[in-house]
């Protein structure tokens, strides 16, 4: 390990190690909370156990730098590309979901789990067979931590043009919400119709596309080696980091915590509102645990 490998070691391992917690913390709130147990919020904590699994094999000590490799870093190398495929291709889902979410109302809420399942498959399928190619035309190779694909001249064709089609579909579904929740904000202050707190998710939907845009656009800087190789898993992992942040400062997330940690806070703060409604579609808090699993439209970025 030369000196400049040395120097983003530690800072590579304290971001690893904050995603990871990220991860966990909202893995034991979904186990805990009645809350969480809804299809939008399962999307999210599928995206947080990929994170959390990605990040868990990139701090495991499996490099031996010697000339063969191991079975086992084999599986590690595999495993990363695989997760990290996988990443791109869930942001990319969510993106299609919460556009589907508002603009096709009815399709969404009598489909929500086929959609889910549709879209997580699509993503699972595309990720395992771009892991498969890569693997067999770069094979695997050691860095300072953990073992990854190396570059070939197919993964420098393919990882691209991936990687466009899905900034394409993720652009134009964020950038259409992000202009229907701007629009009915519009209204709300104009008195056309209730405000039921756009403000907030305006701000969670610009969010999201600044977030979503940011990862595909470092994707491409690290493909084309644009960012030097000891700082391409800092910028990378920032990122992530920023995602898991999004994620965890969810409404949802928010009310769960308080259900679990501090009651008596969250009968005061949340018990009082009655009938409240979210872009259209409402819950009752008479019976909390059973209602908030009701609410689905904008779970995933309120």
């Amino acid at each position: 390990m030369d000196n400049m490998q040395k120097e983003v070691f530690w800072p590579t391992i304290i971001l690893n190690v904050f995603i990871i917690l990220i991860c966990f913390y909202l893995l034991f709130v979904f186990l805990k909370s009645k809350t969480f147990h809804s299809w939008p919020c399962i999307n999210i904590i599928t995206f947080s156990l990929i994170l959390f699994l990605d990040n868990i094999l990139r701090i495991i000590p499996l490099t031996e730098f010697n000339s063969s490799i191991s079975i086992w870093e084999y599986i590690q190398g595999s495993l990363l590309v695989f997760f990290d495929k996988l990443i791109l291709s869930t942001l990319t889902m969510q993106s299609i979901i919460i556009y589907l979410g508002i603009f096709s109302i009815e399709f969404y809420s009598e489909h929500q789990k086929a959609i889910f399942i549709t879209t997580f498959m699509i993503g699972l399928f595309i990720s395992i067979i771009l892991t498969i190619i890569f693997i067999l035309a770069g094979d695997i190779q050691e860095n300072a931590v953990y073992c990854y694909c190396g570059d070939s001249e197919l993964k420098k064709m393919l990882d691209p043009t991936i990687i466009s089609i899905y900034l394409v579909i993720s652009f134009f579904c964020n950038l259409r919400s992000l202009c229907y929740i701007g629009n009915i904000k519009k209204e709300a202050d104009s008195g056309k119709i209730e405000d039921l707190n756009f403000k907030h998710t305006l701000i969670r939907v610009i969010a999201m596309f600044l977030l979503n845009t940011l990862t595909y656009l470092v994707s491409y800087l690290i493909v084309y080696d644009i960012i030097h190789i000891d700082y391409v898993d800092i910028i990378y992992l920032t990122t992530c980091l920023a995602i898991a942040i999004y994620n965890s400062f969810n409404e949802v997330v928010i009310k769960a915590t308080l259900q679990i940690f501090c009651k008596n806070t969250y009968e005061e703060k949340y018990k009082k509102f009655k009938d409240l409604k979210i872009l259209g579609e409402g819950y009752n808090d008479s019976n909390e645990d059973e209602n908030e699993v009701e609410r689905v439209r904008t779970d995933s970025f309120n």
